[in-house]
């Protein structure tokens, strides 16, 4: 979580209420003003011929998928946590069987999420890994983690 430079008292509520959440971080915003400089308008009239986003009958499940479905957990008066409604699951290519992973709480519920299994052969059994990849709207990742899968 990106507090404000402003809200020294929220920045502390935050840190004490997500002490213990492996998953969230909070810091303080250190930019100074707008880094994009909008100096041209945007066009009037859409441009691109054809479309850019995949349909989920065009994209194999192993690739990279819609970002599911998101609902607001959490609100401040400055910052909101938003949580997956359901987990996300994908096939795993070496045994074909079907993974699941509790998806982590984001600041910004992201618009695309890359899900890839991995098949572990441990002496005892078999086991899978899923590497999670999430994106900003500006496709910057916002986090790249590695979970342990249910089957």
């Amino acid at each position: 979580m990106v507090v404000p430079v402003g809200r020294p008292d929220t920045y502390a509520a935050l840190r004490r209420r997500f002490a213990r959440s492996p998953w969230v971080d909070v810091v303080m915003d250190r930019r100074r003003g707008e880094r994009r400089q909008d100096t041209e308008p945007t066009p009037p009239v859409e441009r691109r011929v054809a479309k850019r986003r995949k349909t989920a009958d065009s994209v194999p499940a192993s690739d990279s998928a819609a970002a599911p479905a998101f609902r607001l957990a959490h609100r401040g008066d400055d910052w909101e946590v938003y949580e997956a409604t359901g987990p996300e699951s994908g096939p795993c290519p070496e045994c074909r069987v079907l993974v699941s992973v509790e998806l982590p709480r984001f600041v910004d519920p992201p618009v695309r999420l890359e899900l890839v299994v991995r098949h572990e052969a441990t002496p005892a059994a078999a086991r899978h890994v899923v590497e999670l990849q999430s994106f900003s709207p500006t496709g910057r990742v916002l986090l790249a983690i590695r979970l342990a899968g249910r089957t």
